[in-house]
């Protein structure tokens, strides 16, 4: 699992745009303890998603993209598949249901972004 920390909006979809394979991208606060939570379960548990990129994005620092994709609470969690939105996962920060949770919306057919 590889990890890029903080994207601005700006660049965002650039760097989507040049990503391969699945990405999860996670919208964080810095105040907010379930965020914390949730990243201490990326960290450990993801590993055998080989080429698995998480992006994390503050929500504070950039409003644009959060309404951008309607974030109504964080953490929250989007997958994007070969540099195009796929779905938005949802789940308790739990190994096993994070694995679930991201094998389903990888095996699902691709949704259109909020």
């Amino acid at each position: 699992m590889s990890r890029i920390r903080t994207e601005d909006q700006h660049g965002f979809h650039a760097r989507m745009a040049r990503t391969r394979g699945p990405c999860l991208l996670i919208i964080t606060g810095v105040h907010c303890g379930a965020c914390r939570a949730m990243k201490l379960a990326l960290e450990g548990n993801l590993r055998h998603h080989d080429g698995l990129t998480v992006v994390e994005v503050d929500a504070g620092d950039n409003p644009g993209l959060s309404q951008e994709l309607e974030v109504q609470h964080l953490p929250a969690l989007f997958l994007y598949l070969d540099g195009k939105y796929h779905a938005p996962i949802s789940c308790p920060p739990r190994p096993d249901e994070m694995v679930s949770a991201l094998d389903a919306a990888l095996a699902s057919p691709p949704m259109d972004p909020p």
